[in-house]
């Protein structure tokens, strides 16, 4: 098992043109904080095609949020595979794997079973989540959510006179801080998400975060009026250009 660099994909052409022969599949999200770069998941599809192996695209972020097909329908992606996880049944226990035919048959010749394999009420979950995503077009509703909310956060950032930014996908957005030292970058983060929490706004310091159906424009803007308040009491008191401790990075 190798682990392709995110972004890279001359990476992930030299790792396929000197392993090719023994490369049974390119297991990867289609994005992670950032955006991928324009053509990188083609590239990656396309090298999996080339090498005879599978594409398989983990959609357990990305599925029904920016597109009610997910990142291979906002994308244009035909991946051999695809997963997906408990956004299928509004936070219900369910996974699951989707494919191509010809893939699929074989997964019917398997013993396979556990739990909650075929739990009714967690498949009724699924069904009437599916119908409502897409009844709602509740992608849509997200997306603008999320720009509302990331264009406050990018005002608050500017108006504060801390470095940092909203990043990602609508749906899915997240913060970076802009400190040209990464422990300070950390220190920021941390201090931002403690701060945030105090408010009442409980957010993920280590990848994006996921808006949902329920929240509303007045939810978005009371994030950005307890960012306003976090920022202000950060600044000061980090100085963003602080040169590492001994042995930090």
């Amino acid at each position: 098992m190798f682990e392709l660099r995110y972004n890279d994909p001359n990476h992930a052409a030299h790792l396929v043109s000197k392993h090719g022969r023994d490369l049974a599949a390119i297991v990867m999200m289609p994005y992670e904080i950032d955006p991928p770069v324009a053509g990188h998941l083609h590239c990656m599809q396309a090298l999996a095609r080339k090498a005879g192996a599978l594409f398989v695209l983990d959609e357990v972020r990305s599925g029904f949020r920016i597109a009610l097909g997910g990142a291979q329908s906002y994308f244009g992606l035909e991946p051999d595979l695809s997963a997906f996880g408990k956004a299928l049944g509004n936070g219900y226990c369910i996974s699951a794997l989707a494919g191509r035919a010809c893939h699929m048959r074989h997964i019917l010749k398997l013993g396979l079973t556990v739990t909650h394999y075929r739990s009714p009420d967690v498949m009724a979950a699924a069904v009437a989540t599916l119908e409502a995503l897409d009844r709602s077009d509740v992608p849509a509703r997200l997306t603008a959510l999320g720009e509302r909310l990331m264009s406050g956060l990018d005002r608050t950032f500017a108006t504060s006179g801390v470095p940092g930014r909203a990043v990602g996908f609508p749906a899915t957005p997240f913060v970076r801080f802009d400190a040209p030292r990464p422990n300070v970058r950390d220190s920021m983060a941390r201090h931002f998400v403690k701060g945030m929490l105090a408010e009442g706004v409980l957010m993920c310091p280590a990848h994006h975060w996921f808006l949902c159906a329920a929240m509303t424009d007045a939810d978005a803007d009371a994030i950005v009026t307890a960012a306003e308040r976090v920022l202000a009491g950060l600044r000061g008191t980090i100085d963003p250009h602080a040169p590492s401790p001994p042995g930090a990075a």
